[in-house]
């Protein structure tokens, strides 16, 4: 009996948090501001660039859908929300994965990792890039026609190549490798980023806006930036729902210096253009 009335004690106290924090604080009109979700998918145009290297043995550079062993278009989930926990202060979050995989026969030499993969071999190859970002916020202007807000925070960052084939794989001395060879590096990173956003009430139910995320920084012997920018128009077809589109550009350099035994690089940039569903509360 007393953990029922506990219960409803501690139900009726959320309740009431969550009936009276959109009431203060609403965006667009009377649009609840206290969380937002945006789930869709993004309909991106890639190049990507990598040179895995091995002690004393420079990888090539090598831009993997120009060479036609991944594609360069992509059409995958794309997430992000926020929540208002605190007057002014929001906490930021986002994730997006690009896995891009392919095979064909190069009609080129190929260093990677130190072995040599020959033209005239049948390659297949596979990049991973995965971004999970989370950031505060600090609402500089906040009414129900405008917020500005400056942002700190870090996007954790995985990238990852992979390049196999079962025959026509070399040494650097000319002697082959027997059953060919699968090589694969990953790098795991967190960045940290600053970022500014901004959003407009146009019409009645509907904003415009943008944001730009991005730094730059070297830890001796690792070397990277991540830039981010978009331009957005959200129509709030209702308190609780509404849809959205944006146009999206994101660049990622990572490198760990060739002094190195396991040296690496991995330069992505992908652009286009992305479709989701708002939910408010």
């Amino acid at each position: 009996m007393r953990k029922s009335v506990w219960a409803r004690w501690v139900l009726g106290a959320a309740a009431l948090a969550f009936a009276s924090v959109p009431a203060r604080a609403q965006f667009p009109d009377d649009i609840p501001d206290t969380f937002q979700i945006r789930l869709g998918g993004i309909f991106a145009t890639f190049n990507n660039e990598t040179q895995i290297s091995k002690a004393g043995q420079t990888g090539d550079l090598i831009n993997l859908p120009n060479l036609g062993l991944t594609p360069d278009h992509k059409t995958t989930f794309r997430g992000d929300a926020y929540w208002n926990f605190l007057g002014r202060f929001y906490l930021d979050f986002g994730y997006v994965d690009f896995n891009l995989s392919g095979s064909r026969q190069i009609t080129r030499d190929i260093h990677f990792n130190g072995l040599v993969y020959k033209a005239g071999a049948e390659v297949a190859a596979e990049t991973d890039s995965r971004y999970i970002y989370a950031a505060v916020r600090y609402a500089l202007i906040r009414n129900q026609a405008w917020r500005l807000g400056l942002s700190l925070g870090a996007t954790y960052t995985s990238a990852r190549a992979k390049l196999s084939a079962t025959a026509g794989v070399q040494r650097p001395d000319g002697s082959v490798v027997s059953g060919g060879a699968t090589v694969e590096r990953e790098a795991n990173v967190p960045i940290p980023m600053i970022g500014l956003e901004t959003e407009v009430r146009l019409a009645k139910g509907v904003t415009i806006g943008g944001y730009a995320r991005g730094i730059g920084a070297t830890v001796d012997p690792y070397s990277g930036s991540w830039v981010e920018y978009a331009a957005f128009v959200n129509w709030y077809a209702s308190q609780h729902f509404g849809v959205g589109g944006a146009y999206e550009y994101q660049k990622l350099h990572l490198k760990k210096d060739e002094s190195t035994p396991d040296a690496f690089r991995f330069d992505s940039k992908y652009d286009g253009p992305r479709i989701y569903v708002l939910m408010t509360f």
